[in-house]
């Protein structure tokens, strides 16, 4: 059989190569492309070795120069649909069975709901679930057996409901439609479906007289209404942990167990079709033309709206309360007065909406696709206590943002002010208190405010659970690239030979050494620590290390727990910041050079003269579990010396009395004194 090869320019990123063959036609793809085809025959197969990354023909001369990953043989050639596919998904979304033709534009799906979990767009039309990386280019995942209605993620779970009693729960980890185990022998038509934001996918779906499903994983229970008529919306509020749902009779229900619901309101002779709520505003649209809205969740005020056609969906995108009817977008800040905007969907009537919140694009889901909106993503002007500062979101307590041509103007900080720091769907994620606080626009690239510095001695502290908070860093900070991070120190030299100091003064004294029992006043001493800091310090310049330096005071984990980052880890050297994508705190480029550490193991040790090895040490905050990595790990207890090429710390920040545990891989124990020696071993945290 003859060959057909391309040149291709491959850089210093993956790539998705395929070649096909049906008898006749060898084709060769690359990155979803077809490169080349060549007329051929024979038989593609052999009893010989494989080659995968070499020229066997040549002796095995020639290797390929670089990685390859993922390789597959399938028994059939692929589509360029297939490929395609494959190329826009990645293979941990497309298995071995895929549809021909499964990837449609999006022009070509009426698409009737739309969510979005880890980067990945889900969404339904009439029977089928569908993905996408873009939400341009759709790959159908799975066929229902009746109509669906409504869709909703969390966790690794994509949920959707229909008619005739229909869920399906997908799972995005295992790209497979799991089975449900027990829900309800019903005949009801499921219209909506709203999930908790938790660690565990807890949902309410709602649907015809009155239908209410509690939903804890896999598991569906039905659950008393108060309602009789069509629940024809629900929705979940993250600020106040409660569902809300609407229905076809004007009643409004709220619940925050999901087992009882009360009618909060009920507005005569209204058909309610869609909720929102933005901090004390609730917002309900209806059919005829009809909008209302509260600040107190009791009495409910008409708006102004001129218009008789019946509402579908409302969203608050940005400063701003957008809601939809077939054919028209009205936009208002305050809820009271709506004004027409001028994009037109006569030809393509709208279904509902979403926001994608990476970038606070409108997607308008019509019969004819999605229409990508971008002019509600800017403030226009005016002043609010919200902003985007180096992209990340923040809600301040007193202070206030000026914008002007849909650009922050100007920032009235409040020096002693608290500046909450926002995860994509708005949720608290932590908190910035200020102490003489001033905030500058660093920005190098023309755009107000794309990177931000905060100056002054302030307080980072992180959201462990709800209304609790972990202190995390005092000092200043930047804001950019959607990530808070602490200050570096660019030049040290006698700026941090003065935090030194401070530290030993203001920090170091009241945790560690004057709370030390009698017996380790001496071995804790101060001076001593100062001195060994500074020698690091100058040990550093000389060696010429590239260490990551900061002036801000950590203070993550407790001096009570054993394995915290404030106990083990340098007072300075390290980067550590708060990704507000993910809500998790990173701590690297630090070492097991702890004051205690310090004081206790290399006081003997430390001089310039000699090599000293620390170990390196990385942390990470999710919720309310901290871990963290050690490598070359050596601690001693009693008479033992433990010694591990690497460990994991564990600590629970939200309880000071859970114990701190210490997991040893491959671990070795060295006797370093007799035993007899001690009459008591005190082991400091459970070893595995």
């Amino acid at each position: 059989m003859n060959h057909c090869y391309s040149k291709v320019d491959i850089d210093y990123a993956w790539h998705h190569v395929v070649a096909t063959y049906n008898g006749n036609l060898l084709q060769l793809y690359f990155d979803g492309n077809i490169q080349i085809s060549e007329t051929t025959s024979g038989d593609f197969k052999t009893d010989q070795s494989i080659g995968i990354g070499c020229a066997l023909l040549h002796n095995n001369n020639e290797y390929f120069n670089g990685s390859i990953d993922d390789l597959r043989i399938y028994n059939r050639p692929l589509s360029p649909s297939e490929i395609n596919a494959l190329y826009l998904m990645g293979a941990n979304t497309i298995t071995t069975e895929i549809q021909d033709q499964n990837t449609q534009p999006a022009e070509n799906i009426s698409l009737k709901d739309i969510d979005e979990l880890d980067n990945q767009y889900y969404a339904i039309s009439n029977k089928s679930l569908y993905v996408s990386i873009d939400a341009e280019k759709f790959i159908h995942l799975h066929k229902a057996g009746s109509p669906l209605n409504a869709i909703a993620s969390a966790w690794y779970y994509v949920l959707a409901v229909g008619d005739n009693n229909t869920i399906v729960m997908y799972n995005a980890t295992t790209e497979e439609v799991e089975t449900i185990i027990d829900k309800p022998n019903i005949t009801e038509n499921f219209l909506d479906v709203a999930v908790a934001d938790d660690q565990y996918i807890k949902s309410i779906i709602v649907g015809t007289n009155g239908t209410i499903i509690k939903g804890i994983g896999s598991h569906f229970t039905k659950i008393d209404s108060p309602a009789t008529a069509d629940i024809t919306s629900v929705s979940y509020d993250q600020a106040s942990e409660t569902f809300y749902a609407t229905t076809s009779i004007g009643e409004l229900l709220t619940s925050q167990d999901m087992d009882n619901w009360t009618i909060q309101k009920t507005i005569p002779n209204t058909k309610l079709t869609s909720f929102e709520k933005h901090n004390n505003m609730i917002v309900l649209t209806a059919e005829d033309g009809k909008i209302f809205y509260t600040t107190d969740n009791t009495d409910f005020t008409d708006a102004t709206v001129n218009t008789s056609d019946h509402f579908v969906d409302v969203w608050f995108v940005k400063d701003k309360f957008v809601a939809a009817t077939q054919n028209q977008l009205f936009i208002s800040k305050d809820a009271q007065k709506w004004n027409k905007d001028t994009t037109d969907f006569t030809s393509s009537p709208i279904q509902n909406l979403f926001l994608n919140e990476q970038d606070n694009a409108l997607f308008v889901l019509t019969d004819k696709g999605i229409r990508k909106l971008y002019q509600f993503n800017q403030i226009e002007s005016g002043t609010i206590k919200e902003a985007t500062l180096g992209g990340v979101n923040v809600r301040f307590e007193n202070s206030s943002v000026t914008y002007e041509n849909s650009q922050i103007k100007s920032l009235d900080i409040q020096p002693d002010d608290t500046m909450y720091i926002l995860n994509k769907k708005g949720k608290t994620i932590a908190k910035i208190e200020f102490s003489n606080a001033s905030i500058q626009d660093a920005s190098q690239n023309g755009i107000p405010f794309s990177r931000a510095n905060i100056n002054g001695n302030n307080l980072l502290s992180y959201c462990v659970a709800e209304n609790q908070f972990s202190d995390v860093s005092q000092g200043e900070f930047i804001l950019q690239n959607k990530k808070v991070m602490e200050m570096p120190l660019l030049n040290p030299g006698t700026t941090l030979r003065e935090k030194i100091r401070l530290y030993i003064t203001d920090f170091y004294q009241s945790l560690f050494s004057d709370a030390a029992p009698a017996t380790q006043q001496t071995m804790l001493d101060d001076i001593l620590l100062e001195t060994i800091l500074n020698k690091a310090m100058t040990l550093a310049k000389i060696k010429n290390y590239k260490l990551s330096i900061t002036a801000n005071y950590l203070l993550l984990g407790s001096p009570e727990s054993a394995f915290s980052p404030l106990v083990l880890s340098s007072p300075f050297f390290r980067k550590l910041w708060l990704d507000t994508t993910t809500g998790k705190i990173k701590q690297t480029d630090t070492f097991f050079f702890g004051p205690k550490f310090i004081a206790q193991e290399l006081l003997s040790l430390f001089d310039l003269k000699k090599s000293v090895k620390v170990p390196k040490l990385t942390y990470e905050v999710s919720g309310h579990k901290l871990t963290g990595t050690v490598s070359k790990f050596q601690m001693t207890f009693g008479p033992f010396k433990a010694i591990s090429n690497k460990a994991q710390v564990v600590s629970d920040l939200s309880d000071d009395q859970a114990d701190d545990y210490i997991l040893l891989d491959k671990a070795s124990f060295q006797l370093k004194t007799k035993i007899k020696a001690h009459k008591k071993v005190r082991v400091l945290a459970p070893l595995d």
